[in-house]
């Protein structure tokens, strides 16, 4: 019987596009446990409005250093969004699944159709940074600070290639997968 129940647990596991590294992700998640740990970091954080606020942080630096590969641009978003997250280390819902997971049954999504695709159409760090922190402030900061992590690095990534990608294998697509096999479907008449 433990043996069934520590299959589903390891199905259930999120699985991570960019942080890859186990090390890496527990260095980053004991950076984001530590930000109630520093005097007004995280209140500070919560006021920034754009990437090159959160640039100016100290706490910024620290993601740098864990993410030595980032670009400036993604850790200060990370940084920046990752402050306005309350608690859900455990959830183990990718963040485009939970934007679209009601809170209960026969609910609309928590996060609308309309504003995913804002998400999803966001062209630079500023807008994206601004449409990332709405969905994690409509999910109340109840999300995985890991996944929302993963989904600005692999941004990020994205948004510096300059080459074609597979439409199965961007950002967009896994993205979109999530929250529409996940969303509530339209009522018929």
């Amino acid at each position: 019987m433990s043996k069934v129940k520590g299959k589903k647990a390891a199905k259930q596991a999120p699985e991570y596009h960019q942080l890859r590294n186990e090390e890496t992700r527990k260095e980053l998640l004991q950076w984001w446990r530590s930000l109630d740990d520093v005097s007004g970091a995280k209140a500070q954080l919560r006021r920034c409005s754009a990437p090159v606020e959160a640039a100016l942080h100290p706490q910024t630096y620290r993601v740098m250093q864990i993410l030595r590969w980032a670009s400036s641009e993604a850790a200060s978003t990370i940084a920046g969004v990752l402050s306005h997250i309350k608690a859900g280390e455990d959830d183990q819902l990718p963040l485009g699944k939970k934007l679209a997971k009601p809170s209960e049954p026969g609910a609309p999504a928590p996060f609308s159709e309309t504003r995913f695709r804002q998400l999803l159409k966001s062209r630079d760090w500023p807008n994206f940074y601004r449409n990332l922190r709405r969905a994690i402030q409509v999910l109340r900061g109840q999300v995985n600070p890991l996944a929302v992590a993963d989904v600005i690095l692999a941004w990020d990534k994205e948004s510096r290639r300059q080459e074609y990608l597979a439409p199965g294998k961007s950002l967009k697509f896994w993205l979109s997968e999530q929250y529409y096999t996940t969303a509530p479907k339209p009522k018929s008449n």
